[in-house]
């Protein structure tokens, strides 16, 4: 390890009393905030970097150097209450080196911010890391990071390296333009995007793949834009055959997620059988009280054939689960999309579901939903109706309801059979329809602008 001087701690101390150090400050343009994990207080972690250290505070999109320790190869880095404390590795008990307030302005990085990685308790990052308390007891872990550099980690994440050259372009402009429209996403943990699926996954130096990263570099700084903004370039592995609009799927008009069929993207078929007792345990963690279940039912679909109403009946009840907790209840890796239809034995639950017709003494009809409609039975016990259920008449003197069945049904199941096609929510790019396409001779561009609607690349 090379030695700092002594002068190197005066220096310190006085940029953080609000005079200015002798190094002259510079800006870096175009840098992301990455959630890339939590740990306990009081962490220490060793970093290192072959081209020497700097702290930087980051300010919107922007890394100011504050101070350079580019004769270091190595530091230990320590969080306490107030403070991000850095220590010289070789005396780790002694003295910080360096202190900053435990904020989400400053952090350590390569004394080569853009080209530099730097080694953070055994895991590779580009650009820096940011540290700091979060609650009572986490401490975040943020990559700072050129957004193009960023892109070398997300794509071997994203899309197969094994995919046309053309289709990981198209990837790499739709994961950057998603980045810049998600600046701030997670601006109350204190960055901007995380490393999962809720928005790109990110796999940091590790993951890293030659070709990937030459899909970032041909298509540098390219972003798809519409009516003049950075657009949020949604994605999924397989449409199943339809592209969905945003409408249909998340109740929002976007007008370049648009509804259509997609001729290019390849069947990808799926299935899964959930016994009774599987669906009775999955309601009740859940928080629904229908008792053991005895049917599911379809109840609306898109025209792309996308599920948004499912029902669940049982001996103690009913529940009808929206679009937008259907995967995660049954479980987003086993039900891959929305695009389904259930079916098992005798049980066709994949119909409308049975009607009932309530006529007043007046002689008028209403037609109704019969599932979850309550009445009183003989007894005078109160009935929560499913699908079968029989209803008897009732006097002359009082409303009548009559079922009338209009799919099979049975009271009883052992389970049910989902089968589907498609993997993911199906808005925007299929990632299989663009390697196809790639096959097909078209470019990225023409990609993007098939599954993204009026948009304009630069």
């Amino acid at each position: 390890m090379k030695k700092i001087t002594g002068i190197l701690i005066i220096l310190a101390v006085m940029a953080f009393a609000g005079i200015t150090a002798s190094a002259a400050p510079g800006d870096v343009q175009d840098y992301i905030r990455v959630g890339v994990s939590d740990s306990s207080i009081g962490a220490s972690y060793n970093a290192s970097s072959s081209l020497g250290f700097a702290i930087y505070e980051y300010n919107g999109g922007n890394a100011v150097l504050k101070k350079n320790f580019e004769d270091m190869d190595s530091l230990t880095v320590k969080v306490d209450s107030n403070f991000i404390n850095i220590y010289d590795p070789e005396n780790p008990d002694s003295v910080p080196i360096y202190s900053y307030d435990n904020t989400t302005r400053y952090f350590v990085g390569s004394a080569d911010l853009e080209d530099g990685i730097i080694s953070f308790s055994g895991k590779s990052y580009r650009g820096g890391v940011m540290l700091y308390k979060s609650g009572s007891s986490a401490v975040k872990l943020v990559n700072v990071i050129n957004l193009e550099k960023y892109l070398y980690g997300v794509l071997p994440k994203e899309m197969s390296s094994s995919y046309p050259i053309e289709a990981l372009k198209a990837q790499a402009v739709a994961a950057r333009s998603y980045a810049m429209g998600n600046i701030n996403r997670h601006g109350s943990l204190g960055y901007d995007v995380c490393n999962t699926q809720c928005c790109q996954v990110y796999g940091g130096v590790a993951s890293e793949v030659a070709k990937c990263s030459s899909a970032v570099n041909e298509t540098e700084g390219m972003v798809a834009y519409y009516n003049g903004q950075p657009v949020s370039c949604y994605y999924s592995a397989n449409n199943g055959g339809y592209i969905e609009s945003s409408k249909d799927i998340w109740g929002t008009e976007v007008g370049y997620l648009q509804g259509k069929v997609d001729e290019y993207n390849p069947p990808y078929n799926w299935s899964v059988t959930f016994t009774t007792e599987k669906l009775s345990s999955i309601l009740k963690s859940a928080g629904y009280s229908v008792g053991t279940v005895t049917g599911v039912n379809i109840l609306e679909k898109t025209e792309g054939g996308s599920v948004t109403s499912l029902e669940f009946v049982g001996t103690d009840g009913r529940t009808v689960i929206g679009k937008g907790k259907i995967r995660s209840l049954l479980g987003s890796s086993t039900v891959k999309s929305l695009k389904f239809t259930i079916s098992k034995s005798s049980l066709s639950t994949d119909a409308v579901p049975p009607k009932a017709y309530v006529r007043s003494v007046s002689g008028s009809a209403t037609e109704k939903i019969l599932s979850g409609l309550s009445v009183i039975d003989k007894n005078g016990n109160v009935v929560i109706l499913g699908s079968g259920t029989a209803v008897a008449q009732g006097s002359s003197s009082v409303t009548t309801i009559k079922g009338e069945s209009a799919s099979e049904g049975t009271d009883e199941i052992d389970g049910i059979e989902i089968s589907g096609k498609g993997y993911g929510h199906c808005v925007g790019m299929s990632q299989m329809g663009a390697k196809a396409m790639a096959e097909g001779g078209f470019k990225y561009d023409q990609i993007l602008k098939y599954y993204y609607t009026g948009i304009t690349i630069k």
